[in-house]
């Protein structure tokens, strides 16, 4: 499997004076891999772990991101198993 599908199960977003700044999106695919995408950057993170996960989430959190859809996946499989 070369390509899996990859499902948005939650969003992030940052607004600043009812504008929206930023979106941060959280994808799973059917391995349960996890992986983000922010827009502002372009850039992607996989998640090896349910811990480097919730981390990275208390840190949105800490700059004025907010949970705007979705659920926050419950379970990770490393990419590296």
């Amino acid at each position: 499997m070369l390509n899996p599908l990859w499902n948005e199960v939650c969003t992030f977003t940052k607004t600043r004076n009812g504008k929206l700044r930023d979106t941060f999106r959280i994808f799973v695919n059917e391995l349960g891999w996890v992986k983000c995408h922010q827009d502002k950057t372009g850039k992607d993170f996989n998640f090896n772990s349910l811990d480097e996960l919730l981390a990275k989430i208390e840190a949105l959190r800490k700059i004025r991101f907010i949970q705007s859809t979705g659920e926050i996946p419950v379970r990770v499989v490393s990419r590296l198993l």
